[in-house]
């Protein structure tokens, strides 16, 4: 069993990831991605969970994210020993939100919320929700960025991305919206997107492993 600490928040202790075996309540592993104490390497003095960690039990791998403490973790379980490692970190990607995990075993992809890095903690929280968000899809195995929506408007803190047919994810936006998505691989990128994305087709050669998202809004029922 998997579980994270800090849905409350607190202003004294970094969240941490804990490890449960099913079969003896004494087996407990834990990590603690973000330090066990303030503050930590990125400055943050204070933790909140929205959403609980990511989980790929095919891959054995963990994700954890703090919307206070910004960040994202990518951390490998050994299933037999309980042990934890961090395998990659990104301490740039922002997000409140649940992850949606899509592919293949061996070319499985990542995708969360990324909140505009000059968003304010406070405006999380404001009636406005104001700020605005990109959506981001990673290299599950290494964090590495494969595409990455423009921004747009906010979306509900702690969802999840719903991801529908033809690879299209669907984002709750707090403005009454529903933001739709698609990656477009870059062989057959045709689609002039605008806003442009963040991430572009290379103009090198069509087969670089690149892609670009395009994304739309449509009025909620």
């Amino acid at each position: 069993m998997i579980a994270n600490t800090n849905a409350s928040g607190s202003s004294t202790t970094p969240q941490c990831i804990f490890a449960a075996n099913q079969d003896d309540p004494n087996d407990v592993h834990s990590i603690c991605p973000w330090g066990k104490t303030f503050p930590t390497d990125s400055g943050a003095t204070a933790s909140a969970v929205l959403a609980s960690p990511g989980v790929d039990p095919d891959n054995s791998l963990i994700f954890a994210q703090d919307y206070v403490a910004k960040g994202v973790y990518g951390i490998h379980i050994d299933q037999s020993t309980g042990d934890m490692k961090l395998v990659w970190s990104r301490p740039d990607w922002w997000t409140s939100d649940y992850f949606s995990m899509v592919g293949s075993t061996d070319q499985r992809v990542l995708i969360s919320q990324n909140i505009s890095a000059d968003t304010p903690v406070p405006a999380l929280l404001s009636a406005t929700h104001s700020y605005t968000e990109s959506l981001l899809w990673v290299d599950e195995a290494t964090g590495k960025t494969i595409a990455e929506s423009a921004d747009n408007a906010s979306t509900a803190l702690g969802s999840l991305p719903n991801v529908g047919y033809g690879g299209r994810v669907y984002m709750m936006g707090n403005a009454g919206t529903v933001f739709i998505y698609q990656v477009q691989a870059c062989k057959d990128a045709t689609i002039n997107v605008t806003p442009a994305s963040k991430t572009d087709c290379p103009t090198v050669t069509p087969a670089t492993p690149s892609a670009s998202a395009s994304s739309s809004a449509s009025p909620s029922g």
